[in-house]
């Protein structure tokens, strides 16, 4: 290993312990570990001011990329709509804490690479 005496980040396995979901096994580890939700993260971290900012700035930060996928500027904006499909899953409640805004930044930046990409090898309809 690159670092043995590395301590272990187990907010989840915290977490658990804290809300009585979870109980310390003999190796004194706890037996459970579960995420917390954007907003919990953000209350964790800064409180009541921190989950109203954050939600606040977290749906602008949805919103923007909504707005960037014009999936509906043509029926041939294949990754506008699939990006704006995967929006719609995230923002029904399938994301579980504050990683995937690194996860939603670079799944935008792969579609629109690939957009760029098939941009220049676009193919003008004749009438």
């Amino acid at each position: 290993m690159l670092w043995p005496d590395k301590p272990l980040i187990q907010i989840g396995a915290w977490f658990a312990l804290e809300i009585g979901i979870g109980s310390k096994t003999s190796l004194g580890t706890a037996n459970n570990s579960i995420n917390m939700t954007v907003a919990g993260e953000l209350y964790l971290d800064f409180g009541w001011i921190g989950v109203i900012l954050g939600s606040l700035l977290f749906g602008a930060f949805l919103a923007i990329l909504w707005n960037s996928t014009r999936f509906y500027s043509s029926v041939y904006n294949i990754t506008g709509t699939i990006f704006g499909g995967y929006l719609i899953i995230l923002a029904t409640g399938s994301y579980a804490d504050l990683q995937v805004l690194v996860t939603l930044l670079s799944t935008y930046l792969i579609f629109l690479f690939i957009k760029k990409i098939l941009g220049h090898y676009r193919v003008e309809r004749k009438v």
